[in-house]
């Protein structure tokens, strides 16, 4: 590497950048790799000098706009002018006069004095603002006609050129750098929660390893590629590409283009399903283009059913469960399918069938048994429902809210409803001495802390294909304990028979040996202090953690959701409590009954609290 090309610290350049240069480094060298990609030679990013290599990546993830060079400005890019000219001449920067872009994008460019200018150089009158000078230009291209030949479009983009010069660039698209990343970090693709606010795969792969800066040490053991062939990772990378642009409508509530969406992969999504059937189990089958396929689908259920296109939505829901790869959202797809026969296609006896059907199913998860119970219930017009049989103990508080907010007075602060519970029974009642707004991150903080050696093992092939993951593959399934049983109920075994201060140093050892390392599930900053931590597990106990474990590892994934949302303890009194809490109008889900009964089962004393809203004034 020459002088130049020295990759900064993290005081010089953002380690986000650092890491995606290095991936992209190894995934070149590695041969194995980079025969995937058929046309990696024509990639011309690592031949750039760093700081042109960390120019890219900024733009790309953050200003996929047009822009002046001379508003760029960043530390970590030195000679801000060498590195566009070296990617210009790589044609990863396009310039604005290169391309025929549409008026209103060239309109977007300039600033309310340059847009002054245009107007006075088309002899226009000029607005009071942006918007106003923008629309005037935008009616010109309507309504006029050139009078000296070729239309009034391209006087307007050539006199735009003129008033912005060429010194205007934007980031391209580089379909090669989208398969690099997607090879080397497939497990950043399982997630869906970025892809509502980023269009771009690469967007969202990058945004995560910015979040995961610290990678934990494991074996890199693997006995067959993640993607067999070219075709395999192309096909898997396009399928991601159409998941991203169905999220981006769905969150713009575009529900049209997410059914057109849906309809011109229709066969696809149905090829998927039918080759699931045919084809055996397979234990990295969500890196494949099917899988996606069906994923995105799912989704789309949503558009289908603002649309109100039920019959479709039901031949979609039919085709989910059909499908081989399903795992723990089975339950939820016959609760949906009852739900829509019975209420919206007035189809009472197929309804009752169904939700029959999706009780007596294994794959059902815990929520849904309680779901379609009460599903049944209705349609068999029976009185009793289970949903609220939750046999827990039910609290009813009076807490005061700001007038014409949904905020609540905790002292000298405004709170949302489980923080004010939580001030409630912590600050004001003292009744416990501490707590955390935690949901399910308590358990699997804990988790993750007392079970390191057995997530990290170096035993199980085909989970770790990186140095970049944070969680083997197979993590979110119950694939998890399946694989690794004897080192679960080894660990269980010895655990049990830690005696408290053992258990504590346990955890003290993971905690200062890996303190904000990226671990999925483990919350490093939930609690203050490794002192709280270990108070709070003391007053769990380790023979209820273990059960509580035991209940998780059925199916990580589905597990982690339902748990109550506070979490109370009090070392002096050897108290511990998990509350669910329900501001006014909100009441209690399936899977969250069913966590309070699983709770009752492994010895955790659990309950409810109703919050009725008080006017501050009156306190």
């Amino acid at each position: 590497m020459e002088p130049d090309d020295e990759i900064p610290g993290e005081e010089e350049g953002g380690s986000l950048y650092n890491t995606a240069i290095q991936i992209v480094q190894s995934f070149i060298e590695d041969p194995a790799l980079s025969s995937l990609i058929p046309d990696l030679p024509s990639f011309t990013f690592p031949s750039l000098s760093h700081p042109a290599k960390v120019l890219y990546l900024r733009l790309y993830i953050r200003k996929r706009r047009w822009l002046k060079v001379a508003s760029i400005s960043y530390s970590d890019v030195g000679d801000l002018d060498s590195s566009v000219s070296q990617l210009l001449s790589a044609s990863l920067l396009e310039r604005i006069t290169e391309s025929r872009q549409p008026i209103l994008d060239l309109l977007g460019c300039l600033s309310l004095g340059e847009l002054k200018q245009v107007c006075k150089l088309l002899k226009l009158k000029p607005g009071p603002n942006k918007l106003a000078l923008t629309r005037v230009v935008m009616n010109m291209c309507k309504t006029q006609r050139s009078l000296f030949g070729g239309s009034t479009e391209d006087r307007v983009r050539k006199t735009v050129a003129q008033v912005l010069g060429s010194d205007v660039v934007r980031v391209r698209d580089s379909s090669i750098l989208e398969r690099v990343l997607v090879a080397s970090l497939p497990q950043f693709t399982l997630s869906n929660d970025d892809l509502t606010s980023k269009a771009s795969l690469t967007q969202v792969l990058l945004s995560s390893i910015g979040v995961t800066r610290r990678f934990p040490t494991y074996t890199i053991s693997f006995t067959r590629p993640l993607f067999s062939s070219p075709l395999h990772l192309e096909g898997f990378v396009g399928a991601c590409q159409v998941e991203a642009r169905c999220h981006l409508h769905l969150e713009r509530s575009e529900w049209e283009k997410v059914r057109e969406i849906y309809l011109s992969h229709k066969e696809r999504f149905i090829e998927a399903v039918k080759d699931s059937a045919a084809a055996p189990s397979e234990d990295n089958v969500c890196f494949t283009e099917g899988w996606v396929m069906v994923r995105t689908v799912r989704h789309a259920l949503t558009a289908l059913q603002r649309l109100k296109d039920y019959k479709e939505v039901v031949f979609v829901l039919r085709k989910l469960l059909e499908y081989r790869h399903a795992g723990s959202r089975r339950g939820g797809w016959w609760e949906t399918l009852s739900l829509t026969l019975g209420h919206h296609l007035k189809e009472k006896d197929e309804a009752l069938e169904v939700a029959k059907k999706g009780l007596a199913d294994p794959l059902t998860t815990h929520g849904h048994t309680y779901a379609l119970q009460n599903r049944i219930a209705l349609l068999e017009k029976r009185k009793e429902k289970t949903s609220q049989q939750h046999g827990s103990e039910t609290i009813t508080l009076s807490l005061p809210v700001v007038e014409g907010q949904k905020l609540y007075q905790c002292g000298d602060v405004l709170c949302g409803v489980e923080q004010a519970v939580l001030y409630h029974f912590t600050t004001d009642t003292g009744m416990f001495a501490e707590g955390v707004h935690s949901e399910g991150s308590l358990l699997t903080t804990l988790f993750g802390l007392l079970f390191w050696d057995v997530i990290f093992t170096d035993t199980v092939d085909n989970v770790f294909y990186n140095k970049y993951q944070n969680c083997p593959l197979d993590f979110h399934s119950s694939k998890l304990y399946a694989r690794r049983e004897e080192l679960f109920e080894r660990r269980f075994e010895r655990l049990g028979g830690l005696s408290e201060v053992e258990v504590e140093s346990e955890v003290t050892r993971i905690w200062e040996a890996q303190f904000e390392v990226d671990c999925v599930g483990i919350h490093w900053h939930l609690f203050t202090s490794l002192e709280q931590c270990l108070r709070c597990l003391r007053c769990l106990g380790i023979t209820r953690f273990i059960a509580l474990v035991r209940l998780y590892l059925r199916h990580p994934g589905a597990m982690r959701s339902g748990m109550p949302d506070l979490t109370l303890w009090d070392y002096e009194q050897r108290k511990f409590k998990m509350i669910e809490v329900k501001g006014p109008g909100d009441s209690l889900r399936c899977n969250q009954i069913s966590w309070l009964g699983l709770l009752k089962e492994a010895g955790v004393e659990a309950g409810v609290c109703l919050v009725k809203q008080v006017s501050s004034k009156r306190i």
